[in-house]
């Protein structure tokens, strides 16, 4: 995607200053974004109990625990998730996790909206 950009970039009218500019963003950018593992990619189970977010990972069978979750974006066929964890020892501080629309029926996706809302609106408060 970024390589698209780039060639777009290439195609315009704007002044090389900016082109060079925005060729670095992008190539920066793009090497953040390979080196970072992909959002979610390890998680096979995501439950809800007792005010906390438990992710249960397939590759290792680790049960992991978050205490705060928001949607970044909600597509409808596609959702990402933001898992954060307040403690500022644990490993696992933040985690992505995308969703796509055959991996969660109608009803799952209204109740973990409702979920969501509900716990933020709690979190605001305290």
């Amino acid at each position: 995607m970024h390589g698209f950009a780039v060639i777009a970039l290439l195609q315009t009218a704007c002044p090389t200053g900016l082109i060079a500019a925005l060729t670095c963003v992008l190539a920066a950018h793009g090497s953040y974004l390979w080196r970072r593992k992909t959002p979610g990619a390890r998680c096979s189970e995501l439950n809800y109990a007792k005010e906390s977010w438990l992710i249960l990972e397939d590759t290792t069978g680790e049960l992991v625990v978050y205490d705060e979750a928001y949607v970044r974006f909600d597509f409808g066929w596609l959702i990402c998730l933001v898992f954060k964890n307040t403690s500022k020892l644990d490993k696992t501080p933040r985690r992505d996790v995308l969703l796509f629309q055959d991996q969660i029926s109608p009803d799952e996706h209204r109740l973990l909206r409702l979920v969501l809302r509900v716990n933020h609106k709690r979190v605001k408060k305290t």
